[in-house]
Order: structure tokens, then sequence, then C-alpha cells
């Protein structure tokens, strides 16, 4: 009896001390009780969200914001071993080389740069005791379906973004969380088809929602085919068209076949497309076209019809979506007109004056406003598209489409003024349009949101380039200050932002004729033009110095910011660069020129020194030298207020804009990215 009892007690010691990663392995371990798939991700306008865990939805859909960097850490995996891989498919620079893993950032940040595609995969033990599942939804596409240890979720060629993303550790070999068919397209899958056009034949292949065909050039459609790409299902893809003189086709089409005529000049007017066998109890075949005098109607779906028919407008572009089961939904505008309902009678129809849920026409950026119209005189649904235009930049964009009655959602990001328009539009494309204005503001200015540059010291308040702006700009707070530099016929670099004297003193007389000498006779050559120019002696507006302009800087702790534009040789610009480094401020100043070369030679002197090349717009920039020379940029305000800067964005080169003169042209340029501003007076608050 004894002997069992110790026996036993050798057995049971032996288990306990079994390494823990056999022991786990004994028994089946649940994600939810153990392993934690933790995941966050940098999305446009939002920035790093907070982390989701275990199947739980990251990032946005219905507001077509992209998702730009991703992280994905296990937590929980109680000693055994392993790591969760992953990688991404960027914007512009296709596939990452290497896989990251805890935690480390996956894509892009600060560079507008949208994840297209990911893949990602376990090691060690979590390998082998799970799988993991993750899906995206992706813009156009929606929600794909399920992709699996290391397997590519997303699309490649289509140029859509990643907008959410769901993912799952799974017990090995339990079954899959939905779907696992496409979950990734690319031109190699879903659905294929090819047009011929009018005068111009077949053209090349499209797939997944590409057009085909032609928009604005009167060009008709007269033959289509369409294929399935690599299936993973039994069944097919039908379709027939409605084609001028002969009504629909008696035969559904399918596998490639020819739909329509070709060398008979007959105009397609509508089609019909739809799956069958295995393939339609998993997908959706969606499918929409361009008409002659309509334009783009509604998504039909499945076997609809889509197009007109009885008015002989002809079809000139078609795409078509093949999707998992409810990956998506369209909007309910009309897919197919025919003119037998057109002629029948139907009401008139009145729409009210969009109606907000603002007590005034005003509110603050990022507030989300509800818009709605409503209708009076007809039951059927009447499709309300809401746009906006900015009319302070000069842009536009979508709202949303919804029938009347029920709300939009707006959120404005960039403040200004703005025109709200809705678009209603019935069966019949009968159209009523309504406006509103919105005022959109911000917030006061913070001293800290943006770097402030003083253009010619604080010019409003004194005269541009005299001692006084630049004392007053210092005294104020402002990060740097703005001047002009230039040389008297004895080489002495004095500031002035001309070099006739004539609208600076009075006096006929170039800079660039005078010794220093002569131009320190004060009671001839003193500013005598500009803001509060009475309030100051001959002596005080004097034409300063670069070292009384350096001194008043460092005095005040303000990085000087020269303007090296009316300099006349390479030397002098090292001449220039030998002072700043006399004052120790060869690292710390800022040096703009309209002058590549000058700017250039100054990189090749100092590595450390800012430099900004001064453009009148941003449209013809060769953006390769600015980044192989870390040169930034200084522009008109207005050239960026009503234009796109992304491209500075993404390739980080530094973007600053001169010169501004009000706080509300301050704040919508700060709303739309916009970092450093050069300014006449003081813009926070």
């Amino acid at each position: 009896m004894k002997k069992k009892i110790k026996q036993c007690i050798i057995i049971l010691l032996a288990v306990l001390l079994l390494p823990q990663n056999i022991a786990m392995a004994a028994g089946t371990v649940r994600s939810n009780e153990s392993v934690i798939l933790s995941y966050s991700g940098h999305i446009q306008k939002l920035g790093w969200v907070d982390s989701k865990n275990n199947g739980e939805r990251l990032g946005t859909v219905g507001s077509g914001l992209r998702m730009e960097a991703l992280k994905i850490q296990v937590k929980n995996i109680r000693g055994f071993s392993g790591d969760v891989l992953y990688r991404s498919h960027v914007q512009t620079y296709g596939w990452e080389n290497r896989w990251h893993k805890d935690g480390e950032v996956s894509g892009t940040e600060g560079q507008a740069k949208r994840m297209e595609a990911v893949q990602i995969k376990l090691t060690g033990d979590l390998k082998r005791l799970y799988d993991v599942y993750y899906r995206v939804h992706v813009q156009t596409f929606g929600w794909l379906g399920w992709a699996k240890n290391g397997g590519t979720a997303g699309s490649e060629g289509y140029a859509k973004q990643i907008e959410a993303i769901e993912m799952v550790l799974v017990d090995k070999g339990d079954p899959s969380p939905g779907s696992e068919e496409y979950s990734f397209l690319n031109a190699q899958t879903g659905v294929g088809y090819v047009t011929h056009v009018q005068t111009m034949g077949w053209q090349d292949s499209r797939t997944n929602g590409q057009e085909a065909g032609t928009v604005g050039l009167a060009k008709r459609l007269e033959s289509i085919e369409i294929e399935l790409k690599d299936s993973p299902y039994g069944g097919d893809i039908e379709y027939k068209s409605h084609v001028q003189t002969y009504g629909w086709e008696e035969k559904w089409k399918k596998s490639g076949e020819k739909s329509g005529t070709e060398g008979q000049a007959k105009r397609l007017e509508a089609i019909r497309i739809r799956l069958t066998g295995e393939i339609e109890k998993h997908c959706d075949v969606y499918y929409r076209v361009h008409v002659q005098h309509y334009g783009w109607l509604g998504w039909a779906k499945n076997g609809e019809e889509a197009g007109t028919e009885g008015f002989a407008y002809r079809m000139e572009g078609i795409q078509i979506l093949l999707l998992p089961q409810n990956a998506r939904t369209f909007d309910s505008s009309v897919s197919f007109i025919n003119k037998n309902i057109v002629e029948e009678e139907v009401p008139e129809w009145k729409l009210s004056d969009i109606v907000t849920d603002l007590e005034e026409s005003k509110c603050n950026v990022n507030t989300a406003v509800e818009l709605y119209n409503t209708v009076e005189g007809t039951d059927d649904d009447v499709i309300c598209q809401y746009s906006w235009r900015n009319n302070t930049t000069q842009e536009s964009g979508s709202i949303g489409q919804v029938i009347a009655g029920d709300s939009v959602t707006w959120t404005p990001v960039i403040s200004g003024n703005y025109t709200i328009t809705v678009k209603a539009q019935d069966k019949l494309f009968r159209t009523i349009e309504k406006e509103m204005e919105i005022q959109v503001v911000r917030d006061s200015i913070g001293k800290d949101e943006v770097f402030f540059t003083a253009h010619r010291g604080l010019s409003s308040q004194a005269p541009d380039n005299s001692l006084p702006a630049f004392e007053l700009a210092g005294q104020s707070g402002f990060d740097s200050i703005e001047t002009d530099v230039i040389e008297t016929k004895d080489g002495v670099f004095v500031i002035s932002h001309d070099n006739s004297l004539s609208n600076i003193c009075g006096v006929n007389a170039k800079i660039s004729d005078l010794t220093y000498e002569e131009l320190q006779d004060y009671n001839t050559y003193h500013i005598s033009l500009g803001a509060n120019v009475g309030k100051y002696d001959d002596y005080d507006l004097r034409i300063p110095t670069v070292e009384e302009f350096l001194e008043i800087c460092i005095q005040y702790g303000c990085i000087p910011q020269l303007d090296a534009k009316n300099l006349n040789s390479f030397e002098s610009v090292e001449r220039l660069y030998e002072i700043l480094c006399e004052y120790g401020l060869q690292d710390s100043s800022i040096v703009t020129s309209f002058n590549n070369l000058y700017l250039q030679s100054l990189r090749e002197l100092n590595p450390n020194i800012t430099l900004t090349y001064g453009v009148d717009s941003t449209g013809y920039l060769d953006y390769d030298w600015l980044q192989n020379y870390n040169i930034g940029v200084s522009v008109q305000y207005n050239n960026v207020l009503k234009n796109n800067f992304s491209e500075l964005n993404e390739r980080g080169i530094d973007l600053n804009v001169y010169t501004v003169k009000d706080i509300n042209t301050a704040k919508v340029l700060i709303d739309k990215g916009v970092t450093s501003i050069t300014a006449d007076r003081i813009l926070w608050e």
C-alpha cells in the first residue's frame, strides 16, 4: 500500500514538473480564455485610435477615411512562445519589405498614404495552437472575405483604401468566422469585362468596378463580354443586353460570350447580369451604367435591369462588381428608366428649404451638422444628394445621398463660408435644387499651434524692416522675424526690401549706389513710410544693418530669417553666412531665396541650417530637388488657401505661407494643415 502511494506521488510530481508549454498543449486553449490579439490603427483625420481586441472593428465604415498605419500585439500568452507578424501594401510604395511585430508601426504616418492590403501570420506555439483570421472593409468594395494565416486581405491595382479591419484568433482547426472567398481582389480575381465602343473597337479588359467604355465622348457601347476570373465556386455569370432595333436578347450569354452587336452601329441601351450555380449562394453582382443625357444611373444587382428602354439613349460606360454577399450596400438611386413609366401621369412635387439642427447658420469646425429636406406632393421616393462648397478655399465635396425626409450628417473640418446644396431627384429624373449658407468657425488660435514669423518685423505696428518693427516683434513673442538683406556699394549688408530708396525714404537713390558711410546720414536716409511712422525719430528709422537685426533676434530669442533674394553673387551669400557664424547662428537661422543655386551653396556649407525656397506657386515645384537638399517652401498664402499641398506633406517638405493679414484666414490655413505662417500682425489670441 505504501509503495502504491509513493508511486502516485512520484507520478503527480512528474506531471507538475512538466514544462508549461507541454502542459498547455495537452488541452484546448480558447482565445477568449488566454491570448488577446490587440490592434490599433492610424486613421485619416483621426490619428491613432483606441486599441481593439479579438474581432472588434477597427476603423470607420461610411466615412470615407483611409487607414494609414496598423500596430498589432499579442497579450497574455501565458508563457508559450510566438509572435504575430504583419505587413502592409501601401500607396506608392507597394508591399513593405519586412514583417513587423510587437506593436511596431506598419504603414505610414504623416504621409497621407492609404493602406491597400494586409498580411498577418503567427509564429512559434501561437502558430501551432491558433489560426489568425482577418478581413478588411475596402473603399467601393465593402467587406471582403476572411483571409487566414498570412493570406492577403484587401486589393491591389485599384487604388482603393482600407477603411476598417477585423481580426481574431481561432483555435487551430476550428471553423472560420465567415466566408474565406474573395478576401483579396486584383486583376486576376473577381469579374472581368471588355466592351466594344463606337469608332474605338474593343477596349482593354477591366475588372472589379473599373470603368469600361467612355464618359464625355458621346460614344455608344455596342457589345460586351463578361467572365468570372479565378472563381472559387462552381457556377457562372450570365448577361443579356437591350440592343437598338432588336430589344432584349432572347438568350442569356455567359463565360465571355459576346452580348450585343459588332459592325452594325447598334447601341446598347440596357443590360441585366446575374450569377448562377454555387456562386449565386455566396456572392452578389452589382453593376451600373452611364447613359446618354442621364449620366451614371444607380447600381443594379443580381439580374435587375440597368439602363433605359424606349428613349433611344445609348449606354456609354459600365462598371461591374463581384463581391461576397452583403459586403456593402448602395444608395437607392434609380438604375433603370422605362419610357412607358415616364409617360404615366406623375404628380408635381415641392422641396422644402434645407433644414439643420443649428440655431443659427453657424457652427464650429468638427461639429456634426444634421441636414434634411422634406417633400410635398408625392408618395414616391425622392433622392436628395447633398454637397458642400467652401467659398473661402474654393474646395468642394459630397456629403451624402438619402431619401427626402431622412437626414444626412456633415462634419466640416476646415473653417470658412460654406454653401450647402441639395439636389433632389425623382424616379423620372426631375430635379429641384436648394442652397443654404453656413459659416464654419474655429476656436481662437493658440500661440503654440503654429510657428509664427513676423513679416519684416511687426509691420502692422511700425514701418517695414525698421528697428522698431523688429523690437515690437520680439516683444510680442514671435518665433521668428523675417527681413530682407541687400548690399551697399562697398559691400555692407543692410536691411531693405527694395534697392530703390524712393518708396522707403522718399529719396531718388539706390542702396547699391551708396556707401555705408553715405547711408548713415539718417537725416537724409531714413524710413519715411509705414505704420505709425510719426511715433519714431529719424535715428530710430535709419536703415539697419544685418548685425543690428541679428542682435535684436538674439535679445528676444527669435530665430532670424534672412531673405537673400537681393544678393547678386555666391561670394555675397558666403559672406552673409560668415556673419551668421560670427554670431553663432549658423545652425539656428533661416535663409530664404528665390535663387535655388544660392540655397544649394548654403546647404553645401552647412547641413543643419534651415533653408526655404521662395515661390509664387506650388504648381511647378521640383520635389526631388527639395528633398535631396532638404529645403522647405515658402509660398503666398492664397496659393495654399485654394489649392492642395498634399505632395509636400507626403514628401516631408516643410511649408511656410506668407503674408497673412487676418485671423480668419489664418484659422482656415491651420485647419488645412499649415503649421508655419508669416504674418504682419499678431494672430494668436
